[in-house]
């Protein structure tokens, strides 16, 4: 399954998916979600218009899902419930029995027994590109059955030598070959730093359903921003067992940071220029105008995030 993250930035979101279906080589067999949000009617409208392009294209597995509460919109995707069944009833009614209970472990285990995951799941967010191929199920499968290892990043690789919300340089941790053919490469997270020390992250990783859903259940969390924060602290408890990741030698994805949209954290680096503002963005969608994707190919990366301007000249 792939999840994809998005708020106010469908002009962002349509240039994301545009290259996940032409990077992602086995996209049509894997199932695709985007949870999604609007804080104005115009860019409500933008999301509906993106929805209708989709609709017409049924070899392309994508449900676009308003969100009404992450938390529960979230773990409902991850649990495969049928929206409007009665297993997902259920599970919302328990997740808001849970809240306030004195039997928090009793209601973790009910709603447990209520999903039906996915072995892997993919979390994207809106303003991440895909720059080079990729299957799915192939870096889920080597994921699978690396006992050693927590995650696939598909955003990391060598020659990233910039830490961009950091500001600063980093050191590319030793990588060891998993599959030359393949250009898939392993390093231990627990000893690297900057972008590399982090493995379980949203922008575009693939991690083990099974290992993190139990104790997502467990944590607080109620957008993109705290989920990851939910995840990053999590990590920790994998360090001795898990600790490598698997990533290839040469990044499959970037995130293009060019505003914010998440309170949250505001302080995090963006570009922040206004005409990359969402509001700017989703005006020129109503309008019909899309992203130019035509210079991805000559981007050369330093840095997990890149501030590509993706706006037509």
């Amino acid at each position: 399954m792939i999840v994809v993250f998005s708020k106010d930035r469908a002009f962002q979101l349509e240039a994301c998916l545009r290259t996940l279906l032409a990077r992602c080589e086995d996209v049509a067999d894997v199932p695709v979600r985007i949870l999604w949000t609007a804080s104005t009617p115009n860019h409500r409208q933008s999301y509906g218009t993106l929805r209708n392009i989709y609709i017409s294209k049924p070899s392309i597995r994508i449900q676009f899902i308003e969100e009404s509460n992450f938390r529960h919109d979230l773990i409902s995707i991850l649990g495969n419930l049928a929206e409007g069944s009665r297993r997902e009833w259920l599970v919302r009614r328990l997740l808001r029995i849970g809240s306030g209970s004195s039997k928090p472990n009793m209601i973790q285990f009910s709603i447990s027994s209520l999903l039906r995951p996915d072995p892997t799941v993919l979390f994207v967010v809106d303003d991440t590109l895909f720059l080079r191929s990729f299957r799915f199920a192939q870096c889920s499968k080597l994921l699978l059955a690396n006992e050693a290892c927590l995650a696939f990043s598909l955003r990391l690789g060598r020659g990233l030598t910039r830490f961009y919300m950091g500001n600063c340089d980093q050191q590319v941790p030793e990588m060891r070959v998993v599959d030359e053919t393949l250009d898939i490469y392993q390093y231990q997270w627990t000893k690297a730093k900057g972008d590399f020390e982090y493995p379980l992250e949203i922008s575009s990783s693939i991690l083990n359903v099974n290992l993190i859903l139990s104790r997502l259940l467990r944590k607080k969390w109620h957008s993109p921003n705290t989920l990851e924060l939910a995840l990053a602290n999590m990590a920790g408890r994998y360090g001795k067992k898990r600790p490598m990741l698997l990533t290839f030698q040469n990044p499959r994805a970037v995130s293009a940071p060019l505003n914010i949209v998440q309170k949250d954290f505001s302080g995090n680096r963006h570009g922040g220029r206004e005409r990359h503002h969402p509001d700017a963005l989703c005006d020129l969608f109503l309008k019909g105008v899309r992203a130019d994707l035509s210079r991805l190919d000559q981007v050369n990366l330093t840095s997990v995030h890149a501030e590509i301007d993706i706006l037509p000249a």
